[in-house]
């Protein structure tokens, strides 16, 4: 395992005015958190309100930031459930 160090932002996930999964923000908000000296991203944590989301939605947003990240940086993701069965699934696919 790496070793962690620095600032990880943790920022909200953000949505289209038509409640979808806002692609291009996220891929803003990534650009601007990693180019203002944060050492790595942890999406759909706390803010990122992943918990609540359908796993279509959670996958979108999982594809979208580690293609966007490219290897600039660690990118963590939550896999907070209100269930385990559900935690170990997202924690599978995260790792993927």
């Amino acid at each position: 395992m790496k070793e962690l160090k620095g600032v990880f932002a943790l920022p909200p996930t953000p949505l289209t005015e038509k409640g979808e999964i806002d692609k291009e923000g996220i891929r803003s908000i990534i650009d601007f958190e990693m180019e203002n000296g944060c050492y790595g991203v942890c999406v759909l944590a706390a803010a990122g309100e992943g918990y609540l989301m359908t796993t279509e939605d959670w996958e979108t947003v999982v594809k979208t930031a580690v293609d966007h990240m490219n290897g600039r940086g660690p990118l963590m993701v939550g896999i907070a459930s209100m269930g385990t069965r559900r935690a170990v699934k997202l924690a599978k696919a995260a790792e993927d």
